[in-house]
């Protein structure tokens, strides 16, 4: 989603899935894609306060196990939303699993250390 992002086609992105053909398939998808397409169209409109619930609610399913890269997308972008504004009730939770990830990531230290300076 990073390029998506920065070039404002996530509105796009999200108008094309929501058409025709594209929308009946993903209404007829398995939960987990779903959930994980509505997860990046909240990225991509930065609606914070629904990246930290939906964040924190995708990081306590079976994600971490089936789609560990997705987990890990979650994880950064709930705990960067967390960090952007006065955290919330979901944070915790998002950041008791940003605790159980090993220091294996300058941007996973990055969010330790920013959390770290705003406790």
């Amino acid at each position: 989603s990073k390029p998506m992002l920065a070039n404002g086609g996530a509105a796009v992105l999200e108008r094309f899935v929501r058409s025709g053909s594209v929308a009946e398939s993903l209404r007829n998808a398995p939960p987990e894609i779903r959930d994980k397409v509505e997860f990046l169209f909240l990225v991509g409109r930065r609606d914070l306060d629904r990246i930290r619930a939906e964040g924190a609610r995708l990081l306590e399913t079976s994600v971490r196990e089936t789609d560990p890269g997705f987990n890990a997308y979650v994880l950064v972008a709930a705990a960067t939303a967390c960090l952007a504004t006065k955290p919330d009730a979901s944070c915790r939770r998002v950041f008791a699993h940003l605790d159980q990830v090993r220091r294996e990531s300058p941007v996973i230290d990055l969010l330790r250390a920013h959390r770290a300076a705003h406790d």
